[in-house]
């Protein structure tokens, strides 16, 4: 990715940063047809693996992927189910590739790869001089108490505060992972207690910008307008589900889904992570080991149905406004802590502040990945 200082505007980069197996390649894959979608630059995104074989299909994607057996062994096949030992261990690579990211100098986003992109969300997460970024998770049981963030989307700014906090997180996660089995409850632990200590500045998102799975169960208003492309959010992540064959259909369902759906050659090669490798190195072998060139297609140029994209984004008043509402709307339901961080009462942002809420036992966990 380079120096994480871009050397022309000498603002700080961007790094995307997310974690894949063999179950879950047909996910990543259809997200890199969402930022195709928008023109996102794929080299600013990097795909932690547990198989080697793998950097070739990453790097073959566009995108830069990093493989060390120093991290640990990654499980092969997508989690069957929410807290299964599938589950548990991914977390631990959660954990340290975003500790990795900060520490090489980037500002780092981390998202699961059950997401889609409709708009770059790079402009408005900068525009909240924030410390931290999360979506918000939906659920509201005691376990994610005060901020009810989602560990599967969030925009972490690096500077000494998220540093000394996410090196805290490392140290403490494989026993307190290993114990709830849970990133989220123990990554919500450590912000609040940073937030405590040294005024860690927190900001959760609009639910209507930054839509999940929880809408799609919930929601089905907004979902409907997603679906006839009346209403586009920034992303949208379809967590609140309890298994990735649960995933495709939903993502399918909203219309999101930009993969080939029929029964074909193409469907099977782009929905398996061993028959992309087999395309890959079949059209390796047959440019004389070369990754590009001849009359073969990519696996974006295959699998990518681009009939399905939303139009190019344009930055017109409807977009302004939904930021402004969206705003406004983050202001009220967010926890922010600037207080803290300046003793002497002066706010650089609003402060805000949570109302309580009733406490809702749901039988979905925003977790679930």
């Amino acid at each position: 990715m380079g120096e994480p200082i871009d050397p022309i505007t000498g603002k700080r980069r961007h790094a995307l940063v997310m974690v894949a197996n063999d179950g879950v390649m047909d996910l990543l894959l259809n997200f890199l047809c969402s930022a195709e979608m928008i023109d996102m630059d794929l080299k600013s995104i990097v795909v932690f693996v547990g198989d080697e074989r793998y950097v070739t299909l990453i790097e073959h994607f566009g995108a830069n992927a990093m493989y060390s057996p120093s991290l640990g062994s990654m499980p092969r096949q997508a989690a069957g189910f929410y807290m299964d030992n599938t589950f548990s261990r991914m977390m631990w690579y959660k954990t340290t590739s975003v500790y990795l990211a900060l520490l090489a100098g980037f500002n780092v986003l981390f998202q699961d790869v059950d997401l889609v992109w409709l708009r770059n969300p790079y402009p408005y997460f900068m525009s909240l001089d924030q410390d931290l970024v999360f979506m918000d998770d939906g659920a509201r049981t005691p376990r994610y108490t005060p901020f009810f963030v989602n560990s599967g989307f969030y925009f972490v700014t690096h500077n000494e505060r998220t540093m000394y906090m996410f090196e805290t997180f490392l140290k403490h996660a494989p026993e307190e992972i290993g114990l709830t089995h849970s990133h989220q409850s123990v990554l919500i632990r450590h912000i609040a207690e940073s937030q405590h200590l040294f005024g860690l500045r927190v900001f959760v998102l609009d639910q209507q910008l930054f839509p999940s799975g929880q809408a799609y169960h919930e929601n089905k208003p907004l979902i409907r307008r997603i679906q006839s492309k009346e209403y586009r959010p920034y992303v949208f992540h379809m967590c609140w589900t309890d298994n990735r064959e649960n995933k495709v259909v939903y993502f399918k369902d909203v219309g999101l889904w930009y993969l080939p759906s029929s029964e074909s050659e193409d469907e099977k090669t782009c929905s398996s992570a061993s028959h992309m490798l087999a395309y890959v190195t079949a059209r390796k072998d047959a440019h004389g080991g070369k990754s590009e060139g001849g009359d073969s297609k990519s696996l974006l140029d295959l699998c990518c149905k681009r009939e399905l994209y939303w139009s190019k984004e344009e930055d017109g008043e409807e977009l302004l406004k939904q930021q402004q509402q969206g705003t406004k709307r983050d202001t009220d339901s967010s926890i922010s802590n600037t207080d803290n961080n300046n003793n002497k009462g002066k706010k650089k942002k609003e402060a805000v502040v949570v109302e309580e809420e009733e406490v809702v036992n749901k039988e979905h966990e925003g977790e679930i990945n």
